[in-house]
């Protein structure tokens, strides 16, 4: 499988806008693309989605391990395409008809947007950072960068990201919001201090502009002429970008070559940076659990031979504008655990779908639409219902948000909820316990088995005087602990998100309670 990673010096450079336009390039030439945003973002991956018509992906290390961030970026025979849309990636009826299965995967591209500053990673470290996954899967790295105000300086700083780490995979160079003549006086100064190709520029683009709001930008939803922007940005980008170039500077695996001119030179420095060997997350080599974390024992894993789901189960899944955060590692898990993710509008809807014996309410911004939540009565009923039947219940941040008694909105209104927690929730004005963390089970629960330690992030402004006390949380990097969640053998409600596809088989879990629930019922839900 072919990929390469856009990344950059900083946020805010531009690598959302280069990635979804060469996504639409390479579409819109009939190529094979798949998409994955490195760390915990959710949403870079529905930019991506919108662009492409099929789930983007995320790779993460502390929440997945390493063994699947190397199948999701290097390839695996196992993944297929989840289809989200009525458009398709490219012309299944056209590669059917004019290329073996060996030429589709010639025509196979995996592009990959890191996230923040090319190093930066957890707690001040390169862990978890674009470079370190760039590091684990041998994948070549386009720096982009936002051009105004240097000159030189730019060539100085790109000389300190290719000798910060040893090797920076750093392959070639993008610049973004650059004009014409500023390109034509950066690109030889760049090329002759670095050694690396510049591939070309993307002008001052009006398409470029996305909102923000306080958990970043504005969702892919929210923009009705998102795809449109992209296949504008796609156009701009054959005038002003060697797209040829840049195909050939992706690779297939570390056996092959990267193309891009003299590729990344050999700069003198002093003393060498080690690789880190602080294990990322719940992954040491490839994808073992190490056995500790910040110093504490790790239990085993009791049921990694969980047997998967033989009966056909359904799980809603609230996807709405209120809750729309969702990885896509998680709902695949889930299906090859044997459920159905079943869509529904906790906004919209009246009632849950028709026979599920699962409910996933994910996180998003139920702040943002706690009046239409508030007022549609009938769901509430039915979610306040499934919960005291102890449907199989997984609900994080924003989802914790909606069962708890009551909402605070932007504008300091406070709005009745589900009333499955006693707690109300309201704005801090900024992030709360922001960034990866360890969760403990002191209990067994639906989830989770006693012991075990399980890796999540957190990423909200909302926060509650109801926030559960059922397993105990530390920071990635250690620190005091703290109390959080709710957790039976029905549930897991917090606001720490997880992944359903790491290590642990969460999923299978899940799915296997769902069975249970299914087969113990007088009815679905």
């Amino acid at each position: 499988m072919r990929r390469l990673m856009i990344s950059a010096m900083s946020s805010g450079s531009g690598k959302t806008i280069v990635t979804c336009g060469l996504l639409a390039l390479l579409k819109k030439r009939g190529y094979h693309v798949r998409s994955v945003k490195c760390g915990p973002d959710y949403i870079d991956p529905m930019f991506h989605s919108r662009v492409l018509g099929v789930e983007g992906e995320n790779a993460d290390l502390f929440l997945m391990g390493e063994k699947r961030v190397r199948e999701i970026l290097c390839g695996n025979p196992d993944h297929t395409d989840e289809r989200i849309g009525e458009e398709e990636s490219f012309s299944e009826a056209r590669v059917s008809s004019d290329f073996t299965n060996e030429r589709i995967e010639e025509r196979s591209y995996v592009l990959a947007e890191g996230a923040m500053g090319f190093y930066d990673g957890i707690g001040g470290t390169t862990d978890n950072s674009a470079w370190n996954i760039a590091d684990r899967t041998d994948t070549p790295v386009l720096l982009v960068i936002r051009s105004k105000g240097q000159s030189l300086s730019l060539a100085a700083q790109v000389r300190g990201f290719l000798n910060f780490r040893k090797p920076s995979h750093i392959s070639s160079v993008i610049l973004t919001d650059c004009h014409p003549s500023l390109y034509a006086h950066l690109r030889p100064i760049l090329e002759h201090e670095t050694g690396l190709t510049v591939f070309g520029y993307l002008p001052s683009m009006a398409e470029a502009e996305i909102p923000s709001r306080h958990l970043g930008l504005v969702t892919a939803d929210e923009i009705s002429d998102l795809r449109n922007r992209f296949e504008k940005i796609a156009v701009q980008m054959e005038k002003t970008v060697d797209v040829e170039g840049l195909l050939r500077i992706f690779i297939r695996d570390a056996s092959e070559e990267v193309l891009s001119g003299s590729g990344t030179p050999d700069i003198p420095v002093g003393d060498s940076v080690k690789k880190s060997d602080v294990s990322v997350g719940c992954a040491g080599n490839e994808g073992a659990m190490p056995e500790k974390v910040l110093g504490q024992e790790i239990v085993p894993i009791h049921d990694h031979t969980v047997s998967v789901c033989a009966l056909p189960c359904r799980v809603a899944v609230a996807r709405d504008e209120a809750f729309c955060f969702y990885y896509a590692e998680s709902l695949r898990a889930l299906r090859e655990a044997g459920a159905e993710p079943v869509f529904f509008s906790p906004v919209h809807d009246k009632c849950l779908p028709d026979d599920v014996s699962g409910l996933y309410l994910g996180g998003g911004y139920p702040e943002l639409y706690a009046g239409e939540l508030s007022e549609n009565r009938e769901m509430l009923a039915k979610i306040r219902e499934a919960v005291k039947a102890k449907m199989p219940l997984i609900a994080e941040c924003g989802g914790f948000l909606y069962l708890q008694k009551y909402l605070e909105d932007e504008s300091g209104t406070v709005h009745e909820m589900v009333g499955a927690f006693s707690g109300t929730g309201r704005p801090t004005g900024h992030l709360v316990r922001f960034g990866y963390l360890y969760m403990t089970a002191l209990q067994d629960s639906l989830l989770f088995r006693k012991g075990e330690v399980i890796p999540a992030h957190e990423f909200h402004h909302w926060d509650t005087d109801d926030n559960g006390r059922d397993l105990e949380a530390v920071r990635a990097r250690g620190g005091q602990p703290w109390q959080c969640a709710y957790v039976s053998d029905s549930m897991y409600a917090g606001f720490p998100h997880i992944s359903l596809g790491g290590e642990v088989p969460l999923a299978e879990r899940f799915v296997e309670r769902m069975k249970e629930f299914l087969s113990s019922s007088d009815k679905a839900y």
